[in-house]
């Protein structure tokens, strides 16, 4: 309870977060296939600051991002804070953003990173089915591309129902961010990352 941790909540506590609730996480991430310790994980002030971070670590100002169209339009203002550019893939409203499209996209241009919101995607609701998580995993290691996998909706999926995250297809090239601000209350910024290989670089 927050009596019973109230010193959690009263003091700095330094990145990448605390240890209790890391493993909590880390726990809770068997759920979405995604096996982690806490030491993988990066909390965050919610998941707006985790996707910006993911964004930041990649380091190219200029850089090209694909995203869904439609898509969240934080993740729009996030990539033109950090000097980027989006590139809008067309988006079945029941399956997801076309992968024809995508590996297309990275054959021809100079891509930075994949943004996707696979599980109730804002806006459509769409949950991506599983054949498509694992082949744009396959694109993302194959063109050496992250993807950066907002993941704040899986939570409200019943868990019988629930896909595993892209995130469990290919744990190194996937930034995997979330929160408890859908679940546990909207004032509850609290966030995280799971990084896999760019984690130094957050």
């Amino acid at each position: 309870s927050v009596a019973k941790n109230s010193e959690v909540i009263s003091r700095f506590i330094p990145p990448p977060g605390d240890l209790r609730l890391r493993q909590v996480i880390s726990g809770q991430m068997v759920t979405r296939g995604v096996i982690c310790s806490p030491d993988d994980i990066v909390i965050t002030a919610g998941d707006t600051v985790a996707l910006e971070l993911s964004l930041t670590a990649l380091g190219k100002p200029s850089g090209l991002v694909i995203v869904e169209d439609p898509t969240y339009f934080g993740i729009l203002q996030a990539i033109e804070h950090t000097g980027m550019k989006a590139l809008p893939v067309k988006t079945d409203p029941k399956t997801g953003i076309d992968t024809e499209v995508i590996e297309a996209a990275l054959k021809q241009e100079s891509v930075t990173a994949i943004f996707l919101n696979p599980t109730l995607q804002n806006p459509r609701g769409f949950t991506m089915p599983r054949a498509k998580r694992e082949i744009l995993a396959e694109l993302s290691q194959k063109y050496d591309v992250p993807i950066i996998e907002d993941d704040v909706f899986s939570d409200l999926v019943e868990r019988e129902h629930r896909v595993d995250a892209i995130k469990s297809f290919a744990a190194e090239n996937v930034i995997y961010c979330s929160s408890f601000t859908k679940t546990v209350a909207p004032g509850f910024r609290v966030g995280w990352c799971i990084p896999g290989k760019y984690k130094s670089s957050i």
